[in-house]
């Protein structure tokens, strides 16, 4: 019981991304260049390999109870158009810190403390 409150106390600190010359205010993002997430999730659905683009989710919410909205939503694969959801294509993705140091994850495992730039480099 103690964990699922846990959601409702979680501070889901907020960080930048900038995409071109937009920025978006998020406490969550996955960049993507494959539909598939962790296994069986489909996220990042508009995401082609060989495309010289990722495909970026960012929700923008810090409430727990809203994470936990997006659920049902995200077993069913049906993300996109669902509120505080934003989906983004770029070549060229930069996570900047807002306040407090953040670090971002690649597959579960720790990558390094933001800013962090993802970036496609077109083959020779």
């Amino acid at each position: 019981m103690a964990r699922r409150r846990e959601v409702f106390r979680y501070d889901f600190r907020h960080f930048r991304i900038v995409i071109g010359n937009q920025k978006i205010d998020a406490s969550l993002a996955i960049v993507g260049r494959t539909k598939n997430y962790g296994g069986p999730f489909k996220i990042t659905t508009n995401a082609d390999l060989f495309e010289d683009q990722f495909e970026v989710m960012a929700l923008t919410t810090q409430s727990g109870l809203r994470y936990l909205s997006y659920l049902p939503s995200l077993w069913t694969g049906n993300l996109r158009g669902t509120e505080g959801v934003h989906f983004h294509k770029a070549d060229t993705v930069i996570c900047e810190p807002s306040t407090k140091p953040l670090y971002a994850q690649v597959d579960g495992e720790p990558l390094a403390r933001l800013p962090v730039e993802f970036k496609i480099v077109p083959a020779p």
